[in-house]
């Protein structure tokens, strides 16, 4: 049982500390934020980094095992970079450098039209980002739009993120 609890806890460990509120104090957050600062600095892209508890190995921290990355317009990023950075800036806001760097990203991106547009790097990628979209799962996003046969319905979707990510940092 402890096994279990333990692999379900890091699943949504983040996404808990997110929607919650009643743990947070300048002086957590602040040692959160500079924790995720010191895990983007130290961990390198491909650690395998295993924790033995009990008789068996786990991965701690699942996909957090590599360095947070920030949102590029260019590379489009997928459901989960997108959802980890929102729950980042819920936490920790802008005194987390890669929420910083991603806000930062999304203005300039933003700043001619207020349009969050993003180059697919093939119709295979695009397939993708469309497919996370259609049902709701841990692991995707809720459409707000009802179809996704345009780039506009796409635009869209990522817009409503740029500014969610940007609101929750108070930068709209």
């Amino acid at each position: 049982m402890k096994s279990t609890a333990f692999q379900v806890f890091r699943l949504y460990h983040l996404e808990t500390l997110a929607h919650t509120k009643s743990w947070r104090s300048e002086a957590t957050v602040s040692a959160f934020a500079q924790a995720v600062n010191h895990h983007s600095r130290v961990v390198k892209e491909g650690s395998n980094l295993h924790v033995k508890i009990g008789g068996s190995y786990s991965v701690p921290l699942w996909a957090y095992r590599y360095p947070f990355k920030p949102f590029e317009p260019a590379k489009p990023a997928g459901t989960a970079l997108r959802k980890t950075l929102t729950h980042l800036a819920m936490v920790g806001g802008s005194q987390i450098d890669v929420v910083r760097q991603s806000a930062d990203a999304v203005q300039e991106a933003i700043a001619q039209d207020g349009v969050l547009r993003v180059r697919f790097e093939s119709p295979h990628h695009k397939r993708v980002f469309k497919k996370a979209l259609e049902f709701p799962t841990p692991y995707s996003e809720i459409a707000l739009e009802p179809s996704h046969k345009t780039d506009t319905a796409l635009w869209c979707e990522l817009t409503f993120w740029a500014v969610q990510l940007l609101s929750i940092l108070g930068e709209t």
